[in-house]
Parts: C-alpha cells; sequence; structure tokens
C-alpha cells in the first residue's frame, strides 16, 4: 500500500513539474509575454497583458499596442518584486557592446496575475487605476531602479 502511495505521489510530482506555467504568474515571465506578444505583432495579446484602464482610455492603449507591435522584444536584464508591484529593467539594444540602454517596466498584481502598465516605463498615468498603497510601491520600485542603472550598465558594457 505504501509503495503505490509512493507511486501515486510522484506521479503528481512529476506531473505539476511538467506542467506548462501561467505566463502571468511572475513579473518577468508576464514582461516576456508581454515582449513577444509586441515583436510578433499579436496586437490582441499586447492588450490583454495590459493592466486595465479607465474604457475611457481603451482606444488610447489599444492606438498605443498597434504602435508598438513590431518592435524586437528586448532583453530583460534584471527586476525587483514587491507584494503587488515590481519592475522589470530591459535593455532594447542588447547587440550593441558600446550603448547600453536600459528601461523599466513597470507592472502590477491583479488577482493573482501580472500585468505591465499602459505605456509600461511610468507608473503616474491617470488611465491606470492604482492604490495608494501600489503608488508607493511604485515611487520605491523607481527608486531603486534609478540606483540599480548605472552599475547594470556599467557590467553590461564590461560583457566579452
Amino acid at each position: 500500500m505504501r509503495t503505490i502511495f509512493r507511486l501515486c505521489l510522484m506521479v503528481v510530482a512529476s506531473s505539476a513539474a511538467g506542467a506548462e506555467p501561467d505566463s502571468l504568474a511572475e513579473p518577468t515571465a508576464a514582461a516576456t509575454a508581454f515582449f513577444q506578444a509586441v515583436a510578433a505583432k499579436n496586437v490582441d495579446r499586447i492588450v490583454e497583458l495590459t493592466v486595465p484602464v479607465d474604457e475611457a482610455a481603451k482606444p488610447t492603449v489599444r492606438a498605443y499596442s498597434e504602435r508598438a507591435a513590431g518592435r524586437p522584444a528586448p532583453a530583460i536584464v534584471s527586476h525587483l518584486q514587491l507584494s503587488k508591484t515590481a519592475v522589470v529593467i530591459f535593455r532594447e539594444n542588447a547587440d550593441d557592446a558600446v550603448t547600453v540602454d536600459l528601461d523599466p517596466a513597470y507592472l502590477v498584481r491583479r488577482d493573482g496575475k501580472w500585468f505591465v502598465l499602459y505605456k509600461l516605463t511610468r507608473f503616474d498615468r491617470p488611465e491606470v487605476r492604482i492604490s495608494d498603497e501600489e503608488r508607493a510601491e511604485f515611487q520605491r520600485l523607481a527608486a531603486w531602479y534609478e540606483g540599480q542603472k548605472a552599475d547594470l550598465q556599467k557590467l553590461l558594457r564590461n560583457r566579452p
């Protein structure tokens, strides 16, 4: 009986390990999915991966997504996650050894899933509904990003 129980546990564990993770369960996975959708020109997926905005702003978000579609997916170089918010630092010109252009992508967790903010590099847009707690977290993340940026640029410039 114990052997059967152990075999059942092993099957359940191996099934869970082989299961495909939810692409929105982690901030870096959500950002990667967003960047892949942009590169693939999948405007519907870009909009789906963007945090919901006020009804009046939805056409603006869609138009922005259409303009962004087709850009190459950048490389994610770092991230920091707080309780409800996260920042992913990305590099658009990963092949350029001289210029190290780093930008933040801000994300927020809603119902256990991570979403990229509209126009991802800023969190202080009126179209995006964020709480005072989330705004305070975003301010901490922005300060962290600013503190990390120069050091990350130096590290990435000196890569072989």
